[in-house]
């Protein structure tokens, strides 16, 4: 008889010690779970940062390019465009032309 209180010990021990082992691998993988997801957000961030210094580049270049468009079509160009041969000029060199006769403007 003292044999069975011995083995009932150590069968609650053995399920106290299969309860600890679950609760530290769940511990543990919930501790990875929260560093994964740090480490994601950072990453979301950084790529958030470089998508915000594109967003700059690309707001200066359509800037620019709305500068272009709209020196091209200021009514001055226009009828410079329209005295030429419609269909042998670039309105790039017309405006390089135009910019390069104004050199007081840009001062």
């Amino acid at each position: 008889m003292p044999n069975c209180g011995r083995l009932r010990n150590y069968e609650v021990f053995m399920k106290i010690k299969w309860i600890d082992v679950t609760l530290l691998t769940v511990s543990m993988g919930a501790a990875l779970f929260a560093a994964y997801m740090r480490i994601q957000c950072t990453l979301v961030g950084y790529q958030i940062g470089d998508l915000k210094d594109q967003e700059s580049r690309l707001m200066d270049e359509r800037s620019s390019l709305k500068m272009t468009l709209a020196k091209l079509t200021s009514k001055q160009n226009l009828t410079i465009l329209a005295s030429k041969d419609p269909m042998h000029h670039d309105p790039f060199e017309v405006l390089a032309a135009i910019e390069s006769q104004e050199p007081n403007s840009r001062n």
